[in-house]
């Protein structure tokens, strides 16, 4: 399409101006709609944003010749006035994962105690690999499993463990210093006389009774 006007500088007395949002082509007669979208200095979208070209023509009554259109993961925020992040985990990630939202995606991983690819989960049964150190009885439940500890063990890092009963007071009660010890065994305790105790009460003359273990 020809917009030509005269112009009598000219030795051909025309040149050829093309109407807003649309561009001369190289025949120097004829207009064709401007593509914004293919330079980043003819428009403003920003990397949230999909440049959309609109087809202008010489009737054409638009402010510009293209449009912001939020990319896959935004949605426009109109206090903004921009396109702004969705945060997917919100919604997305299912029972027994974990979100984590980044730019405009998210990643769902599997909690501990779950195995899967993140968008699918499943609970581990830890009671087919763990047995309580063989002192306790091992439960299992969605994402973790606990041990019953048999009587002289409690539950710790995932098994049974022995507990020193030697540093509890109830059982320091039991072998009362100067004459008896506590001496710690896996899964219970003994008091035990303390004999170089004994030896020193015994050269004051002042005898303190041991009946050896209890």
């Amino acid at each position: 399409m020809e917009y030509c006007v005269p112009n009598h500088s000219l030795p051909a007395r025309y040149q050829c101006k093309c109407p807003r949002l649309m561009k001369l082509n190289p025949d120097g007669r004829t207009c064709s709609d401007m593509n914004e979208c293919e330079s980043a200095i003819e428009n403003a979208c920003n990397n949230s944003e999909t440049c959309i070209n609109l087809v202008a023509n010489s009737s054409s009554s638009m402010e510009k010749g293209y449009y912001c259109k939020c990319k896959e993961g935004f949605y426009y925020d109109p206090e903004q006035g921009q396109c702004a992040d969705v945060d997917e985990c919100v919604t997305e990630c299912q029972f027994g994962a974990e979100c984590t939202n980044t730019i405009g995606s998210y990643e769902c991983r599997c909690r501990p105690g779950y195995e899967g690819d993140g968008n699918a989960c499943s609970d581990i049964n830890e009671c087919l690999t763990h047995n309580c150190g063989g002192v306790g009885t091992c439960l299992n439940y969605p994402g973790w499993h606990y041990c019953e500890c048999y009587p002289g063990y409690a539950f710790a890092d995932g098994t049974c463990v022995d507990i020193n009963e030697c540093q509890l007071n109830e059982v320091l009660e039991k072998c009362p210093p100067p004459g008896k010890i506590c001496s710690n065994v896996i899964g219970t305790f003994k008091c035990v006389c303390n004999y170089s105790t004994i030896d020193i009460l015994n050269s004051d003359n002042n005898t303190l009774e041991c009946e050896g273990e209890i």
